[in-house]
């Protein structure tokens, strides 16, 4: 009873409820390396269970010290921590909105019977004649030498592989759980702590879903440890809990090598298994109501981004075609069929290494548009209905920032989606209807492009009717669709470019006029353009490039006037004088935006028909490549968009 209460119930609710929490805020602040993160930082429950031991042993042998006493020094020690940790730790995320499958981790779990082994260590040693006090130490030895396998597991997954590493330590696990019926002295004690505590530390980092560490610690030590181990055990003696452990260990190496033959899965620097095979499923799984048989997809072609095999300078990642399962549908999920994608620069960013938080082996694309053509929720209105995707993730409502920690979609870990696919599943909430004017070309060259531009000229640039706007860096996706919104606003748009084509096509879409950036006498220009227009000076400057802009429309920016700031392609830097400072200049950052100012900019786009200028259409993911070229050269005017596949259905003319 002692053993099921200590090891079931206090280690399952304090794994549970304190240390899996732990490793989940800590997890989620490493978007890159987390696979060398982690097992340095559960590294410390080892050092915690070395240093514990040690301490209680020691207050205890004090002859005016009684259980009881001891108990709870250590009980207010451990809350006075806990309320310090609850104080500094802070989750990077907001909660999740669906919570893990309980019934499915504990069938996982029932075929994983690993943990159950690091129960019968003590108690074996105490029954085969140690004495308590050496008994209790052996628990430190075993976790001390966990921890240095925990910190070596961090730097061995790199270099020798999570398949090869997992390999190993079953097998010598396995092995000196057989050894625990030698157990016959103190010599024999130490050595088995040392072996299975240092192949233990690596064996249970390798856990495959880092979740559930809390949930099979827990049912382990609950259910399958002094329970079973009870059950087996004979008169004095422990043999059969260790040949059914160490049995156990080794069915777990058979299944293990089996499945290393069948799956060839490459590992992302988060840790995450990604299969660059075809599974073998032949039909889809979960809740799906209102889906045509000939939708019924097994796998999906993704584009993923791939390290390159030799290193290459300056940087350039690979990408490839491969095949994905269609992850299972939940409620709340939407199954959604791509009609086309659009590039950003940000994906050759990507691939260039100069972007946060890449992610190897994740999907690419932040913008796409679609049909739904199954729901994980029964009679969903939204089946069969034609949507684009919301880019990011983070910030839903919020007028000033994002509630939590923003992401973008494609190439990274938040989220861990991206559009380049033939199907993606997203929440429900994910996705906005497509205005009928738009086709799946032009509503795919929309979002990230669209809330980017109205954040920046419509919320932080306050455009309003008859203001003089200068776009800089016209022929982008962002600044033809600032253009756009601020035409059909009323303002009169100046545009600057290094193409005089550009320019040229910039005032055939509606701008006044435009100048050159390449020739240093571009401000003077501009304010000749300026003295043409009712108001000689500009009220706001939606600008691309960074660097001296506002030294360089100081002269032609009114008292008060905004410059607003959403990109780098000049300088990382801006500079602001305290010449800007006595005329009340603004000087405004501007990143994308929230889920309502894409609403909000997607009606007023329905409301004045705007439709997004796309300078190029391919065909098929497998063009992909033809994407980045002209993305590098820079020649385009306009989004490039992949057509993925046909719509359902024609748009509202």
């Amino acid at each position: 009873m002692a053993a099921f209460l200590c090891q079931g119930v206090g280690v399952g609710l304090g794994g549970g409820m304190i240390y899996l929490p732990s490793l989940v805020i800590v997890s989620q602040y490493f978007d890159k390396k987390r696979a060398v993160a982690m097992p340095i930082v559960t590294a410390g429950a080892s050092l915690g269970a070395v240093v514990s031991p040690i301490m209680l042993n020691s207050l205890l042998q004090r002859p005016n010290m009684t259980f009881a006493i001891v108990s709870s020094i250590y009980a207010s020690l451990i809350t006075a921590i806990l309320i310090l940790a609850c104080y500094l730790m802070k989750p990077r995320f907001a909660p999740p909105k669906s919570y893990a499958n309980y019934s499915e981790s504990l069938r996982r779990f029932s075929r994983d019977t690993a943990f159950v082994t690091v129960t019968i260590g003590w108690l074996a040693a105490i029954e085969n004649g140690l004495s308590k006090e050496f008994a209790f130490y052996s628990l430190v030895i075993l976790n001390g030498c966990g921890f240095f396998g925990r910190i070596a597991c961090a730097f061995l997954t790199r270099r020798i592989g999570v398949d090869t590493l997992a390999m190993v330590s079953i097998v010598v696990c396995g092995g000196v759980v057989f050894a625990f019926m030698a157990i016959r002295s103190v010599l024999s004690v130490v050595f088995v702590g040392v072996v299975f505590g240092f192949f233990w530390g690596i064996f249970a980092m390798l856990t495959d879903n880092m979740e559930e560490i809390g949930l099979r610690l827990g049912t382990a030590f609950a259910f399958a440890g002094p329970p079973i181990m009870g059950a087996l055990r004979s008169g004095n003696h422990w043999w059969r809990p260790a040949v059914f452990s160490g049995v156990g260990l080794q069915r777990i190496k058979e299944v293990f090598a089996n499945l290393t033959m069948d799956f060839q899965d490459a590992i992302d620097c988060n840790g995450r298994l990604y299969s660059c095979r075809p599974h073998n499923i032949t039909e889809a799984k979960g809740v799906i109501h209102r889906l045509d048989a000939k939708e019924s997809q097994a796998t999906t072609k993704a584009l993923v981004l791939q390290k390159s095999p030799t290193p290459k300078k300056p940087a350039y990642d690979d990408v490839v075609l491969v095949d994905r399962p269609v992850p299972e549908l939940k409620t709340g999920e939407l199954l959604v069929k791509t009609g086309a994608v659009a590039f950003n620069h940000r994906e050759v960013w990507i691939r260039k290494r100069m972007y946060p938080g890449v992610v190897f082996g994740s999907v690419l694309g932040a913008d796409g548009a679609g049909t739904v053509i199954a729901s994980g929720t029964k009679d969903d209105p939204l089946v069969n209905k034609r949507v684009f995707l919301t880019p990011s993730r983070g910030w839903d409502n919020d007028p000033v920032a994002p509630e939590s920690i923003f992401g973008i979609l494609g190439g990274g870990a938040n989220p861990p989606i991206g559009t380049f696919s033939e199907y993606i599943v997203v929440e429900r909430d994910q996705v906005i209807a497509t205005p009928s004017h738009l086709n799946d070309v032009q509503a795919a060259a929309w979002p990230l492009g669209g809330v980017t531009a109205w954040r920046a000229a419509m919320v932080n640039g306050e455009v309003q009717p008859g203001q003089n706007v200068l776009i800089t860096g016209i022929g982008g996706g962002v600044a033809l669709i600032a253009m756009q919104l601020c035409i059909a606003k009323g303002a009169s748009v100046y545009v600057t470019s290094g193409s005089p084509e550009k320019i040229q096509r910039a005032v055939q879409a509606g701008a006044k006029g435009g100048v050159n950036y390449k020739d240093q006498e571009w401000p003077a220009q501009l304010a000749s353009l300026l003295k043409k227009s009712i108001r000689s000076q500009l009220d706001v400057v939606v600008d691309s490039g960074g660097g001296d802009v506002l030294g360089k429309v100081s002269r032609v920016l009114k008292p008060g006037g905004r410059v607003v700031c959403y990109g780098m392609t000049a300088s990382t830097t801006i500079t602001f004088t305290m010449r800007d400072v006595l005329k009340n200049q603004k000087l405004l950052g501007s990143t994308m935006g929230s889920r309502r100012d894409l609403i909000e900019a997607t009606n007023f786009l329905a409301q004045h028909r705007i439709v997004p200028l796309v300078s190029h259409v391919l065909d098929g993911l497998e063009s992909a490549e033809e994407g980045f070229e002209i993305l590098k050269r820079g020649d385009q005017f306009g989004k490039v968009v992949i057509k993925v596949h046909e719509p359902q259905s024609r748009p509202k003319l």
